[in-house]
């Protein structure tokens, strides 16, 4: 039986953020496996610093990472805590939800779930990296949030147990993250073109200020979006993908 990463889960009924208090305690050396899970956030955020409805309902939590790698390969953690969340909906609720680059999961083209990581960097190395979870479970969604989101609740017509989801997501990160550190991230590259929003698609990513359209073609081995465009294929580390909409 593999090994379960996560060492302390810290719970609260409501907080600021679980991404600012897992940031301060990995600053403070908090070991790897720290996780910080709340009821409701006050100021919870995601991608961007964008705003985060995050209710009761909900299933709200980020945790400390302490993988050795570059700053370049950063960008390999969302995905791989996309893959758990995938498993997790398919084998505990029957759901199959897609994963869209880069750190969001959907269900009919609506938002699940969200994903952040955050990391300082010394010399080109990750000294940690707090990464931040929201999953809309059986929380509220009001106003224009409904066109662009929706609850597992919604989903699946019934009261979803959140601590089921939080729980099974642990054990599935747990086994993804170490074959990462063993194997790195080459292996779940199929995985992840198979289960990736989009795919084969007209998009457009926009990368600081700037717009590129064309055909999505998953990532590659070191989780880089491929776009093929009339000038050739392009990759990109980071930025936004939409579905292509033509004027």
């Amino acid at each position: 039986m593999k090994k379960n990463i996560f060492t302390e889960i810290l719970r609260y009924e409501s907080i600021d953020s679980t991404q600012i208090k897992a940031k301060n305690l990995a600053e403070k050396n908090s070991s790897e496996g720290t996780v910080i899970i709340a009821q409701r956030q006050t100021q919870g955020y995601g991608r961007m610093r964008s705003n985060w409805s995050s209710e009761i309902g909900g299933l709200w939590f980020s945790f400390i990472l302490r993988p050795n790698i570059y700053a370049d390969e950063v960008v390999q953690i969302a995905p791989l805590i996309g893959a758990a969340l995938h498993k997790v909906f398919e084998k505990e609720l029957k759901i199959k939800t897609k994963i869209k680059w880069p750190n969001d999961i959907l269900f009919n083209g609506k938002k699940v779930a969200g994903i952040i990581a955050e990391m300082p960097v010394d010399e080109n190395k990750v000294k940690w990296v707090a990464a931040g979870v929201g999953i809309n479970v059986n929380n509220v969604l009001d106003g224009e949030i409904k066109n662009t989101a929706q609850s597992l609740k919604d989903i699946t017509g019934k009261e979803v147990c959140a601590e089921t989801v939080f729980q099974s997501f642990l054990t599935e990160f747990s086994a993804i993250y170490l074959d990462f550190l063993k194997s790195g991230f080459k292996i779940f590259v199929d995985k992840y073109n198979k289960e990736t929003a989009f795919l084969n698609s007209q998009v457009v990513i926009t990368n600081g200020g700037e717009k590129s359209v064309g055909v999505y073609k998953g990532i590659d081995e070191n989780a880089n979006l491929l776009l093929m465009t009339k000038d050739g294929l392009k990759k990109f580390i980071s930025g936004t993908l939409r579905p292509y909409l033509p004027d």
